[in-house]
């Protein structure tokens, strides 16, 4: 991290100032309990210049908040299966726009052939797991997606255990 800083000096004595610029050494470490903010980050490899974009080499290990002394009015999600299988899982080509503003196609981290989901699917059939990005494009919420999923299963199961029921009462 590197630094520009301007010190102005006034000397009331000889009615003069003096005006000094500089930079600063780069940061070799960050300080604990301090804020940063930056646009882009790298870490084991360069950053993207795509503002808040983070770009790893490795795994990036992360938990999140979901303790149930956190939460209240808990429910089952209604509906998960259709949800899943309205919004399905699709391949597809990034537009070539996406990825020059992505860096260019690296093969790892921006690759033209992607799969995932569309947003604009999720958020017909379970609003909750997308975000508008303040330039009005959607975001998906993918992690919070397992959740839907888990509901999903759950419904199968339970359809699996009626007709399991049912060919036993046969």
């Amino acid at each position: 991290m590197t630094l520009a800083f301007t010190l102005s000096t006034f000397s009331a004595a000889s009615g003069t100032s003096t005006t000094f610029v500089g930079l600063a050494t780069t940061a070799t470490s960050l300080v604990s309990g301090t804020n940063y903010q930056v646009n882009s980050l790298g870490i084991g490899t360069a950053p993207s210049g795509v503002a808040g974009e983070i770009r790893a080499a490795g795994n990036i290990t992360g938990f999140y908040s979901s303790d149930a002394k956190f939460k209240e009015n808990i429910q089952a999600i209604p509906n998960a299966l259709s949800a899943v299988v309205a919004i399905g899982g699709k391949t597809f080509d990034w537009t070539e726009e996406y990825i020059q503003h992505h860096g260019g196609d690296d093969g790892y981290f921006v690759r033209k052939n992607d799969f995932g989901v569309i947003a604009q699917d999720a958020q017909k059939h379970f609003p909750l797991a997308v975000r508008i990005r303040p330039d009005g494009s959607l975001a998906v919420d993918y992690e919070k997606l397992c959740a839907l999923a888990f509901a999903a299963i759950a419904e199968l199961d339970q359809q699996v255990s009626a007709l399991r029921t049912q060919l036993g009462d046969r």
